[in-house]
């Protein structure tokens, strides 16, 4: 899994905990979409924390 990935999805986890919010894998990917248009991750980042989360998806 690449590092990055690993940030973005650790951030994006950490941002819905800290709002007591339930942590599904629709809002960790709506966070990272938001990252994305602001302009805070590239395309590539994006796709890569997307299989990142595929792949932790077969552990959960």
């Amino acid at each position: 899994m690449n590092s990055n990935a690993e940030w973005y999805i650790g951030h994006a986890l950490i941002e819905l905990l800290s709002q007591d919010r339930v942590v599904s894998m629709f809002s960790v990917i709506d966070i990272l979409e938001r990252r994305l248009q602001a302009g805070v991750s590239s395309r590539d980042e994006f796709m890569d924390i997307l299989e990142a989360i595929e792949k932790l998806r077969r552990y959960v």
